[in-house]
């Protein structure tokens, strides 16, 4: 007579993306374990050339509108729009009770969800510090851990489940210089590899490319000579969510006795906020309003915009354009690209550029002149 022996069913947790896998934006990760389900980032991507009329891109949420009810919150790594600029648009769709993240993420966030009529009743916001350690359900604890980005206030993630823990290294490059003094913790990292993990997701999108990242702080002697050679105005691009960037740029302005006007909704608000948190560190009479910086003399003034991505209504687009009601480009002009174009963008990139030179200008770009770092980790 045989004997069926049957295999007890061991528990296990389902790891789903659900975007930001095998491309670039839109970062949303989902762990399940039995009943409970929580979230990693939300983010939103950006539409190639052939989307007409559309704006942002959303990851398909059909499954977490299906499952609504077993959702206990979202862990946030960082504050770029990849991973934080989806949740507006799903919290009017399924509610989040609790999201945990950095200090910076959730001022930004917090900003979106109050343009959202409604939306951020649908949920508790709770800043996290380095190796804060927070409960989401019953089985879920997630560890926050220092990473260094482009972006300040950023963290990898230890995620404790029942059967094993779970490293999520969220955006990174390991940086041993970081412009803010803030390190990786990579001895938290050492410890859970000593312990043992059960799953490792290392998220770098140049993961292909060999060698090392530069640090982020390679880039400050390449703009203190282009800022030292410039005789007229400077105006410089670059993601407005580039934290460190945005502080050398100030410092060095400072150094060179430039005032800053800053231009573009969302570099004005990164601003804001970094400077509250204390991330950025300037004197309040370094800026100068946009209204009266045509009053200084040229070799004063240094404009700092949005657009280094050439998006169609970005400041530094509006200007090449010659469709900016305070900013007309003149010659003399030193124009810096401080970012490289993510892929799909080149083209647009690529048009500002020629349009700034014909007005004029001297555009400085490219990766040769050491403008710009990745933020992220490379093989």
């Amino acid at each position: 007579m045989s004997k069926t022996i049957k295999k007890a069913n061991k528990p296990t947790v389902k790891i789903i993306p659900l975007g930001g896998l095998h491309e670039i934006g839109k970062n949303t990760c989902v762990f399940e374990y039995e009943d409970e389900i929580i979230l990693l980032d939300a983010g939103l991507g950006f539409p190639s050339d052939q989307m007409h009329g559309i704006n942002i891109v959303l990851p398909d949420m059909t499954y977490l509108r299906e499952n609504a009810h077993r959702i206990k919150g979202m862990i946030v790594t960082h504050g770029h729009e990849d991973h934080i600029g989806g949740i507006a648009y799903h919290l009017k769709q399924f509610d989040i009770p609790v999201i945990y993240g950095p200090r910076l993420a959730m001022s930004l966030l917090s900003d979106k969800l109050e343009e959202e009529a409604g939306v951020s009743d649908r949920t508790t916001l709770k800043s996290v510090l380095p190796r804060d350690i927070v409960q989401i359900g019953k089985h879920f604890k997630a560890e926050y851990i220092r990473n260094t980005h482009s972006i300040a206030d950023s963290f990898s993630v230890a995620i404790h489940t029942p059967i094993g823990v779970i490293i999520h290294t969220g955006d990174f490059k390991i940086d041993h210089t970081p412009v803010d003094g803030e390190h990786y913790d990579l001895q938290k990292l050492a410890e859970h590899g000593e312990k043992g993990v059960l799953c490792l997701l290392s998220d770098s999108t140049n993961a292909e490319v060999p060698g090392h990242t530069p640090a982020e702080r390679s880039v400050y002697p390449n703009l203190n000579r282009i800022f030292g050679q410039a005789d007229g105005r400077i105006m410089v691009t670059t993601f407005s969510s580039s934290v460190h960037r945005v502080n050398m740029i100030l410092d060095l302005a400072q150094k060179h006795g430039r005032k800053v006007a800053v231009v573009g909704r969302s570099m004005l608000n990164v601003i804001a906020h970094a400077r509250k948190l204390g991330y950025i560190q300037c004197r309040d009479d370094i800026f100068e309003p946009l209204r009266s910086v045509n009053r200084l003399p040229d070799n004063k003034v240094l404009v700092l915009c949005t657009g280094s991505q050439g998006e169609t209504l970005a400041a530094m687009t509006r200007i090449s354009r010659g469709e900016h009601r305070q900013i007309r480009v003149r010659e003399g002009d030193t124009i810096v690209f401080s970012a490289n174009p993510i892929p799909g963008n080149t083209i647009g990139v690529v048009n500002t550029i020629d349009r700034l030179m014909m007005q004029g200008a001297k555009v400085v770009y490219g990766r040769r002149e050491g403008f710009h770092v990745s933020g992220l980790g490379a093989r």
